[in-house]
């Protein structure tokens, strides 16, 4: 994973020599060929656009110096010193190579700001750059403390210098064993603040739950002290006294067999004219499963109009209409045909024979021949649509387009 650390415009950074194209690919190659890849991560990657440079490592937790406190800005620093020492040492053997000419300045930042730990490891941005107020080496410090202080003249005595140069060659040796390495990186991983932070955590945990469990000892002593269980004496075993074996049982007399007689009857069981018995469940006159499956022979029987409904007559000059007094139906067993009758309420009748089809959810009552009898009936068909198991909602459409509805049952 790539973090992003910082990111600075050209004008805040200045270089501090001639920087070529594929610089960064070249400087990581030259560093792990003569140390390793974890010394050349050290530099971070910088990716240069028209106006500012972005400054890149692999990782996935950064934090930037003015974030650390003391002790880390000192341990990462101290890391960074070692890491830079390595390096300047191996390509001391390499002095054609690009990082051997331009160490010096490729090694410097514009500040300690400039400066971060990614996954608790040392990394450098800005470098080779200088800012505003200068640029800053990590390395002045180092090697400025092994530098000899020349404004001593006293030095000169040879027996001064004899010592001068023991001293020197032990100290030497200490900080080459201290920061230079062969075949090893030495730096500093530091925790990420959220294990920091879930260290103390825990810490304050334990505290407390430490708090707690003395609580809870010095109450159990106290309780101790308070009530104190008397010590309980061991029972003495005890003899049991021998039993004399029980006497034998008298033998009883055989008895003659009793006769079989018949059971009584059970008085909890109650007779069958007593148990109530369900009532037959009346049968639908018009079942819903029968409609659905356009079923005519439900149809079997008469049916009779129970609602008011009017009949347009056709008379010589004029319409007229009349109520209608009774209406019946009749279809015979298989509901294919059947015949009507109609009454008025003047007492006119007529009768007529009908014929019977679905037409999709609806059932239609045709007339193939008109209605005879004391009026006549415009010719038309009955619309009809189930209301419930009970009845049905019929509409009476004559040629001329009249309707009258009534509501028929069994």
């Amino acid at each position: 994973m790539v973090v992003v650390l910082s990111r600075q415009t050209n004008d805040q950074l200045t270089p501090l020599c001639d920087r070529e194209v594929g610089l960064y690919d070249r400087l990581v190659q030259e560093i792990s060929r003569v140390t390793s890849p974890e010394h050349a991560a050290l530099f971070a990657r910088p990716e240069h656009s028209h106006d500012a440079v972005r400054w890149s490592a692999e990782g996935q937790e950064f934090t930037p110096w003015n974030k650390l406190n003391s002790t880390q800005q000192e341990k990462l620093l101290q890391a960074t010193q070692s890491i830079l020492l390595d390096i300047r040492s191996e390509i001391q053997d390499h002095p054609n190579m690009m990082i051997a000419q331009h160490f010096d300045q490729y090694r410097q930042i514009p500040s300690l700001d400039y400066l971060y730990a990614v996954d608790g490891k040392p990394v450098l941005t800005g470098w080779g750059y200088s800012g505003e107020k200068g640029s800053y080496d990590p390395l002045a410090s180092v090697l400025s403390s092994v530098q000899p202080n020349q404004k001593n003249r006293w030095l000169v005595f040879p027996w001064v210098t004899a010592l001068t140069a023991l001293s020197a060659g032990i100290l030497t040796s200490l900080l080459w064993n201290m920061y230079y390495h062969s075949d090893k990186v030495c730096y500093a991983t530091y925790p990420l603040a959220k294990d920091v932070e879930d260290a103390l955590k825990e810490q304050d945990n334990n505290q407390a739950l430490n708090k707690k469990n003395d609580q809870l000892l010095k109450s159990l002593e106290l309780l101790k002290k308070q009530c104190k269980i008397p010590p309980v004496q061991p029972l003495e075993p005890q003899e049991v006294p021998e039993l004399n074996p029980l006497p034998e049982d008298p033998k009883v007399p055989d008895l003659p067999p009793v006769s079989e007689t018949e059971p009584l009857p059970d008085q909890n069981t109650p007779k069958k004219q007593d148990i109530p018995q369900p009532k037959p469940e009346k049968k639908a006159d018009l079942p819903k499963d029968a409609w659905d499956k356009k079923d005519k022979s439900m149809l079997n029987g008469c049916w009779h109009l129970t609602t008011h409904l009017e009949l347009y007559e056709q008379r010589l000059f004029r319409m007229s209409h009349q109520p209608v007094t009774n209406w019946t139906l009749c279809f015979n067993s298989s509901g294919g045909a059947g015949r009507q009758v109609l009454t008025r309420k003047d007492g006119g009748t007529c009768t007529g024979p009908l014929n019977v089809q679905f037409q999709g959810n609806q059932l239609v009552l045709n007339q193939p021949t008109d209605c005879q009898g004391a009026f006549h009936l415009i010719p038309g068909r009955n619309v009809c649509t189930r209301i419930n198991d009970k009845e049905a909602n019929c509409t009476y459409i004559d040629a001329e387009g009249h309707r009258s509805t009534g509501t028929f049952k069994r």
